[in-house]
């Protein structure tokens, strides 16, 4: 008979020991799991139908009253990605220590203020964060947080680890570095069965398709809590010989997960609605009001005084130049210091008025409401061509994809066939050579292939930046001559798409 080599012996009886756990029967006991994530309103949102911190905390004590023995948990998402986000995650963190939460991990929304930022959320909670993957530069995890927990619910231990991904779309700002998810999560498996967890439950930031890899890649993960993938529907998946479960976005569901026992699989699943018939904690529906009115004020705050009211119309931003555009596009330069700026007309969705004392916050946020981050991406002179040539391929017909930019002048022929309409490109007056290399401010949207832009997700990505709208705003507050003219603005290339058969903008 062959002789195994001990290496490989130890391999081979480690994998059988985790058989064995995995096949072994669990103490009997009852367990209820209360999930949600996408916590980006404290209040409901769509006019009162959905969502609101004050349900889920009156549906929380429901299921606390109703059930032996109820563990809540949460999937991060609480500090940006909507206006509700100038108040910085704070008010979430002071409404959730009011329900009581027994573990958290991260979504990329806790860094869109900062990394310090992010720390004071971690110091002002009153429960556990969890990180399997993120990282300080040096290794340690991050903020010096757990990698994994086990809680011990009646009779048998519950373990618990948080993957985060994604996080290059916001503020990391080099010092947050996200780890192999895969690489990550078989670490916290093997942490926890060896510290002797009966039952093992992932907190997800990331897609369904990662998910999936990494149960399949990563043996004895009992259920998978992850990110939302729409605002309306939740999602229960059985795969892999493991369950996923997502709520629904802006908390307008609660995931429900019970374990019956005694089988590891022994799991029930069910959703919880968020909406007009939940019953509202009191406490906390004064908080949300409290904190409802201070986001009120702030966004009545002045960008500058105005002394005439005036406006600058969205109409026709999806078919030619417009002065609101190359005021957007050139916010987006300026911001990310950048040779060229680089927006697309859907993301406008107002006009920008402005009525006497003064422009406010409130009329920026209606401009551009989705509160997109800004990045700085490298772009040679023929990627930058390739670009502009899926830009102006539908040109005239209306496009949410039509092109609002600033820091470069594009020739072209809109009678010449679509991929064939782009006669030259220039920068600084001069002729932009196929080899050369500038830089592109536009938004994270964007970056990730938005409105069709599949082209930005293959660049490098040099910085993140601030909000779109605070980009505005902050170029808004110092732009001379004011008001800004309705024709072409000063020290910007002016977009002429008039149907000429040489254009310019």
């Amino acid at each position: 008979m062959r002789e195994l080599k001990p290496m490989l012996l130890q391999r081979r009886l480690r994998a059988a020991l985790v058989l064995m756990l995995l096949l072994l029967p669990l103490p009997s006991g009852a367990l209820t799991i209360l999930y949600f994530n996408d916590i980006h309103e404290i209040a409901p949102v769509d006019d009162g139908v959905r969502g609101g911190l004050a349900r889920v905390a009156g549906l929380v004590t429901a299921e606390r009253q109703a059930a032996q023995q109820v563990l809540v948990l949460i999937g991060g998402d609480l500090a940006g990605g909507t206006l509700f986000g100038l108040l910085r995650g704070e008010p979430m963190i002071k409404a959730l220590n009011q329900i009581g939460i027994d573990a958290a991990t991260f979504g990329q929304h806790e860094f869109d203020h900062g990394v310090e930022q992010a720390r004071r959320l971690v110091e002002l909670s009153e429960f556990p964060w969890l990180t399997a993957n993120l990282t300080e530069t040096d290794g340690t995890p991050f903020n010096e947080l757990e990698r994994y927990r086990i809680i011990e619910v009646n009779g048998f231990r519950l373990g618990l680890f948080g993957i985060t991904t994604a996080m290059h779309t916001t503020r990391h700002e080099n010092q947050v570095i996200e780890q192999d998810v895969i690489t990550s999560a078989r670490s916290a498996v093997a942490a926890l069965q060896a510290s002797g967890a009966d039952l093992i439950v992932a907190l997800t930031q990331q897609t369904p398709a990662e998910d999936l890899d990494m149960v399949r890649a990563v043996p004895g993960i009992d259920l998978v809590l992850g990110e939302e993938v729409s605002e309306t529907r939740s999602r229960i998946d059985f795969e892999a010989g493991t369950y996923l479960a997502r709520s629904a976005g802006n908390i307008s569901s609660i995931i429900r997960a019970e374990w019956l026992g005694p089988n590891r699989s022994d799991w029930r699943l069910s959703v919880i609605p968020v909406d007009a018939n939940a019953p509202e904690d009191a406490e906390i529906a004064a908080l949300s009001d409290h904190y409802m009115t201070r986001l009120t004020e702030q966004l009545a705050a002045s960008v500058r005084e105005v002394e005439q009211p005036w406006r600058l119309p969205l109409e026709r931003a999806r078919s030619e130049e417009t002065v609101l555009g190359q005021l957007v596009a050139e916010a987006f330069r300026q911001a990310m210091d950048s040779d060229i700026g680089f927006a697309s007309a859907g993301g406008l969705r107002a006009d920008l008025i402005a009525e006497p004392p003064a422009l406010t916050l409130a009329d920026v946020a209606a401009v551009l409401p989705f509160g997109n981050r800004l990045v700085q991406l490298q772009i040679s002179g023929a990627e930058l061509r390739e670009l502009m040539e899926l830009a102006l391929a539908d040109h005239p017909t209306p496009r949410n994809r039509f092109p609002l930019i600033s820091g470069i002048t594009v020739r072209f022929d809109p009678e010449a066939p679509p991929g064939a309409r782009v006669s030259a490109l220039e920068h600084n007056g001069k002729t932009l050579a196929p080899d050369q290399t500038l830089t592109l401010a536009t938004t994270l949207f964007l970056a990730e292939g938005g409105d069709g832009y599949a082209l930005l997700r293959s660049l490098e990505q040099q910085a993140v930046g601030p909000l779109d709208r605070e980009a505005l705003a902050a170029w808004l507050a110092n732009l001379e001559p004011w008001p800004p003219a309705n024709s072409t603005m000063p020290a910007l290339r002016p977009v002429q798409v008039r149907g000429e058969p040489t254009a310019e903008f």
